[in-house]
């Protein structure tokens, strides 16, 4: 990541908890972005959550306690 997203994102994870999530060349997300991308508006913003993806992506349940992509090569990398 580029210096100035790296420090954007480690601001809004101390101050907020929010995590930025980078989409995947393929698979899941990708395929869920071509079903949702036409009834979307342009310049629409879908901020999603673990339960969204848990519902709407990768079923199961979500478990707040182990976020997704939590222990993956890029979760909390900045």
């Amino acid at each position: 990541m580029h210096k100035p997203m790296r420090d954007l994102s480690n601001y809004l994870l101390e101050k907020y908890d929010l995590n930025l999530v980078g989409v995947e060349k393929s698979g899941s997300f990708v395929e869920h972005a071509a079903q949702i991308g036409n009834k979307m508006e342009s310049g629409t913003l879908l901020l999603i959550n673990n339960n969204y993806i848990y519902k709407y992506i990768i079923p199961g349940k979500a478990d707040p306690d182990n976020p997704y992509a939590r222990t993956s090569y890029y979760g909390g990398k900045f």
